[in-house]
């Protein structure tokens, strides 16, 4: 990896880390009182035609699989003996996890802006809840 390159890399995936959390009931219900007294289409829809169907559903394969090695990995990083061990397994799992959304067929910038959206748009954490809850 080129050394410019690595900096990027951690630091998107630092970000992918930051949005390892579940998108659950509570996120899709967020907001979904204020979308109903607001007169006009709803807010969603224009955020939603942003991402397709098909990348919502490959962020949603790969945000259970970012939750999964966040999993694996925390408990090691938290048993780091050094902060230099700390650093090193937080980049393998750093790794792992671009590796992840990358298999999708996700850059780690749309992943990004997928999870921004969930979490601030309900319409589109309902869609991904949904494509979540399908997945074995």
């Amino acid at each position: 990896m080129t050394p410019m390159l690595r900096p990027m890399l951690l630091a998107a995936a630092a970000a992918m880390l930051a949005f390892a959390v579940p998108v659950g009931p509570g996120i899709a219900a967020q907001g979904s009182s204020t979308a109903s007294s607001q007169p006009g289409p709803e807010p969603g829809r224009a955020a939603i035609k942003e991402f397709t169907d098909e990348e919502l559903k490959s962020f949603a394969e790969a945000s259970l699989q970012v939750e999964r090695i966040g999993s694996k990995w925390n408990p090691r990083i938290s048993d780091a003996g050094s902060k230099s061990d700390e650093e090193e397994l937080r980049e393998q799992a750093m790794n792992e996890m671009v590796s992840a959304v990358q298999e999708k067929g996700l850059s780690v910038d749309r992943y990004n802006r997928i999870a921004l959206a969930v979490q601030s748009d309900p319409e589109i954490a309902r869609t991904v809840q949904t494509y979540r809850a399908a997945q074995p």
